[in-house]
């Protein structure tokens, strides 16, 4: 019989492996939307994604007006939150996008201060203050700050707003729902903008298996273990473990895509994860958390 103690470390196993799908993301869109249009690289790779997810749990999406209305709008968040980071691996490596990326775990606090008045404590600020200098070892060229590094942490800041916007509406009962209307949003962004752009299917064997690691794997997947794994794991020892993300995107950047790794950059990205783990680990307000259950059902 399997014990709390056992479930609770697979549950680390699997948000780990979550965070290494993720992390393999940056790579995998790099190398896919330089043979194709990201409008429609994206469009497909979220609507298999939500075609799962439906399929997986059908009844997810016969829920409450405003589980719908707040997975919507969840997603119209996550949508800018992909395209502006998906532009800025048009121009940057995908180990120094999946750093960058990773500032969401500072700005979150700050979003949290600016729009809920939550409290930042002096810690918080120290992990603010790392993580800018660490941003800038790795993306100032010479006094400028590049392109590609401006969108994909305007696409953190989107990030960032859609993590403060799940604690707001998301609980264990309407998780999946919130997940699965969100997703379904992202792909109809997404197609949209493929439509007006001309859709274009994947020309090649290889970005239709890049399409499918990130559908299947990185999205439906990596989602349901993710809701899994946070059932049995408390939230603050899940975001630490999610930090481990752009350590990850760096890992395969480098193995996979041979990006260089100076010791500029090395040092920049050190400073942003030790930013990220101050910021999870400075103190928070604690949240009450409803019982695991299934979403509602309406008639």
């Amino acid at each position: 019989m399997t014990t709390a103690k056992q479930r609770e470390r697979w549950a680390v196993i699997s948000l780990i492996s979550v965070t290494a799908a993720w992390g393999s993301t940056f790579v995998v869109m790099k190398s896919g939307i330089a043979q194709m249009s990201y409008w429609s690289l994206t469009s497909l790779r979220w609507s298999i994604a939500f075609a799962l997810l439906v399929a997986f749990r059908p009844r997810a999406l016969f829920v409450d007006r405003a589980t719908i209305k707040h997975g919507l709008a969840i997603g119209v968040i996550s949508s800018f939150g992909y395209l502006f980071q998906t532009i800025g691996l048009l121009t940057i490596d995908a180990s120094v996008s999946g750093f960058i990326t990773g500032m969401f775990v500072v700005l979150t606090p700050l979003f949290g201060a600016m729009i809920l008045h939550d409290r930042i404590s002096n810690w918080s600020w120290f992990g603010v203050l790392l993580a800018v200098i660490g941003l800038g070892l790795i993306s100032l060229k010479g006094f400028s700050l590049s392109t590609g590094a401006i969108w994909t942490l305007a696409g953190a800041a989107m990030w960032a707003l859609q993590i403060l916007s799940t604690a707001q509406w998301s609980t264990l009962r309407n998780s999946y729902s919130i997940a699965t209307y969100q997703i379904l949003m992202v792909a109809v962004f997404f197609t949209v903008g493929a439509g007006v752009q001309g859709y274009q299917m994947p020309p090649n064997a290889t970005v239709w298996w890049d399409i499918l690691l990130l559908a299947v794997f990185a999205s439906a997947i990596a989602f349901t273990v993710q809701t899994w794994g946070q059932a049995h794991v408390d939230a603050t020892r899940a975001a630490v473990i999610f930090t481990m993300e752009p350590m990850f995107a760096g890992v395969f950047g480098v193995w996979i895509d041979g990006d260089p790794m100076t010791p500029r950059i090395l040092s920049g990205a050190g400073l942003i994860l030790a930013a990220m783990f101050i910021s999870e680990f400075a103190p928070k307000p604690s949240r009450v958390v409803e019982e695991f259950g299934q979403p509602h059902i309406t008639t």
